[in-house]
């Protein structure tokens, strides 16, 4: 795959100003930058202005404005909340990114689905409370497509005593225990509630968040999404098995450290192309001392596929 088809995150260098970091980026050969909405939206009128003009000037898409970088913090407000204020929140800020990617004159942009720990509620009605704030959030999308990224854990289910199956990925280590729900169950409920409305986005990284082990494949976790509608393919890796501490430090790693190998992401390219995949893929990875250095190992590794 070559650098000139292939998207990242415009905040790989992200001790730089956003207009900085996708200057650099531009000098490597990208063509395509993804820019996180959190950062956009503290930019000033002048600053989105000369960004949007560099990159038209370069010609330079902006590939997908993301609603944030990673997990949708508190303070951003949840798109499955149960409570009003907590969940407005939550689409104003994505209603604002779309804003933006109007302006960046950029057609996506890529929605965590938000996090829901209410453990009362069962599956379907907290899904009941995300769909209600994406088809809020559709009425009116001024032509900007919704891609949902779904981050493996945000739903849970609740039980009594200890976990019933040790091995399943539980994050709270104290009573009641809570395990994550089906991939493919969560995808297709939220499919089916918003009548193929959205479109999804699948994140390598995060595959270890879910599963927690080393019994699963890339191009098997992958299926659920090609089956709904996939249009996002994010490339990084995870140090795995999963555990907290990694996930909230080292969630996107280098495509050279970690757990998944060489062998992993050609078999996932390989599924991808047998199921005539065409959409996004895009490199989204976070190093502590980002370098150019860095940033070619994993594109050597990328024109491989």
């Amino acid at each position: 795959m070559k650098t000139s088809n292939l998207a990242i995150s415009a905040s790989y260098f992200y001790k730089d100003p956003p207009l900085r970091s996708a200057v650099r980026l531009m000098e490597l050969g990208f063509k395509r930058l993804e820019f996180d909405g959190q950062a956009l939206k503290v930019l000033s009128v002048s600053a989105l202005k000369e960004l949007g003009l560099t990159l038209e000037g370069a010609g330079v898409a902006c590939s997908a404005v993301n609603v944030v970088g990673d997990l949708m913090p508190i303070s951003l407000g949840n798109l499955a909340a149960f409570g009003n204020r907590e969940r407005r929140n939550a689409v104003a800020h994505v209603k604002a990114c779309i804003d933006l990617a109007v302006g960046l004159k950029c057609g996506r942009v890529v929605c965590d689905l938000g996090t829901s720990t209410e453990d009362l509620f069962p599956f379907e009605k907290q899904n009941d409370q995300l769909a209600s704030s994406i088809e809020e959030i559709l009425s009116d999308t001024e032509g900007v497509s919704v891609v949902l990224l779904n981050v493996p854990g945000r739903r849970w289910l609740a039980w009594n005593g200890l976990p019933p199956d040790p091995a399943c990925v539980v994050e709270r280590y104290v009573w009641p225990w809570r395990m994550w729900f089906d991939e493919e169950k969560l995808v297709a409920n939220i499919s089916l509630r918003l009548a193929t409305k959205v479109r999804w986005a699948f994140d390598c990284a995060n595959q270890m968040v879910a599963h927690g082990c080393s019994n699963f494949r890339l191009e098997d976790a992958v299926i659920p999404y090609l089956n709904q509608g996939l249009e996002m393919v994010y490339l990084a890796n995870h140090p795995g098995p999963y555990n907290r501490v990694w996930h909230r430090s080292h969630l996107h790693q280098s495509l050279f450290t970690g757990f998944f190998t060489i062998q992993d992401y050609a078999a996932l390219f390989s599924l991808l192309g047998r199921r005539n995949f065409v959409g996004e893929v895009c490199l989204k990875i976070s190093e502590k001392n980002p370098s150019e250095s860095s940033l070619q190992c994993n594109l050597k590794l990328i024109e491989q596929w």
